[in-house]
C-alpha cells in the first residue's frame, strides 16, 4: 500500500529537524525521528503511518480512541509506541511534540542521575 497522504510523516519530520527539535535516522530500516539518541518515531514503510514512543498509558488512551493501534511487528508487543490509525496533520504534530517531551525529560532524569553517580 502507498503512503495515502502524500509524505505527511516527511512533512513533520522535516519540520521538527529543521527547528533542532529533532534528529533524522533509521531504526530497522524504517525513516525515524530521534531527540538525544533515543528514537521517538517512524514511519511505517507499507503505509505512511506515524509510529511514535509515548507514555504506556497515553498509547492505551489513543488505542481506546481509535486514533491508534498497538505497534507488535511479528507479533512482539511495544507498549509504548503505537501506530496512528488516521492521517491527521494535527493530531500527529501534538503527538510528536509528546514524544519528544518525553525524550528529554528522560535524558534529563538520566544525566541527573549520573551526575549524582558521578559525585558519590
Amino acid at each position: 500500500m502507498a503512503d495515502t497522504n502524500n509524505g505527511l510523516f516527511n512533512k513533520l519530520a522535516d519540520e521538527f529537524i529543521d527547528a533542532g527539535e529533532a534528529q533524522s535516522g533509521t531504526m530497522m530500516e524504517f525513516p525515524c525521528l530521534k531527540v538525544r539518541g533515543s528514537y521517538i518515531a517512524c514511519k511505517d514503510r507499507s503505509n505512511g503511518k506515524l509510529i511514535v514512543k509515548l507514555t504506556e498509558s497515553r498509547v492505551k488512551e489513543l488505542i481506546e480512541s481509535r486514533q491508534a493501534r498497538a505497534f507488535a511487528p511479528a507479533g512482539k508487543l511495544f507498549e509504548k509506541w503505537a501506530c496512528m490509525e488516521v492521517f491527521d496533520e494535527i493530531l500527529w504534530r501534538g503527538v510528536l511534540k509528546e514524544a519528544r517531551k518525553i525524550a528529554e525529560e528522560s535524558h534529563f532524569l538520566e544525566s541527573q542521575k549520573w551526575a549524582k553517580d558521578f559525585r558519590s
